[in-house]
């Protein structure tokens, strides 16, 4: 099975600039991408951080990977 890279977050966050940053590298971290290792990378996440300060809900790569079918950001 062939893995599909992932491509940018989608999503949104209310908090800091800095912390959201964070967040987005953390998550792109976690998920197979071009040139990186597959073994042992997810296809495709979702991350929800709440805070007192904000929310950030933002997904990452792939949810089929016979297909390419980007992560969605669940409703909630």
């Amino acid at each position: 099975m062939e893995l599909t890279p992932a491509s940018g977050a989608a999503g949104e966050s209310t908090l800091p600039a800095d912390m959201t940053a964070q967040l987005d590298a953390f998550l792109q971290s976690q998920v197979y991408t071009d040139g990186g290792n597959p073994e042992g990378a997810a296809p495709g996440l979702v991350l929800l951080v709440e805070t007192p300060g904000g929310r950030y809900l933002k997904a990452a790569g792939v949810a089929n990977m016979a297909d390419g079918t980007p992560m969605q950001v669940p409703t909630f």
